[in-house]
């Protein structure tokens, strides 16, 4: 079934895809998406099993220059533009904990719009 919604496939298509691409790179063994669509809501969830966002880290996530740790390569640029992609289509991103049953353990990110 095909989802109806006011969106720039190119910027959307390289949001979700750097977004899956941080999943595996924090996976211990895996990364999932996860397509859902209700009452006109569209959500694209992207869940890894590695160590996750902090409580503390997630009130921060989005924001420019955030990275989860000083020692690692990168700007943490990606989550951020993600953020201002999402918003400027109308959408809502989240940074959540995953919903693996392992506690405390892994990282959710949920990208959710509505339709056109």
């Amino acid at each position: 079934r095909s989802i109806k919604a006011n969106i720039d496939q190119r910027w959307l298509s390289a949001t979700v895809l750097e977004i899956i691409a941080n999943a595996i790179r924090h996976a211990k063994t895996s990364a999932r998406v996860i397509l859902s669509s209700e009452n006109g809501r569209h959500r694209i969830a992207i869940e890894d099993d590695g160590r996750g966002f902090s409580d503390d880290a997630r009130a921060s996530l989005g924001e420019p220059r955030f990275t989860r740790s000083a020692a690692r390569a990168g700007l943490g640029l990606s989550l951020s533009i993600a953020r201002d992609v999402v918003r400027a289509h109308g959408g809502e991103i989240r940074f959540l904990k995953t919903t693996l049953p392992e506690p405390n353990q892994g990282a959710r990110v949920e990208i959710e719009f509505s339709n056109a």
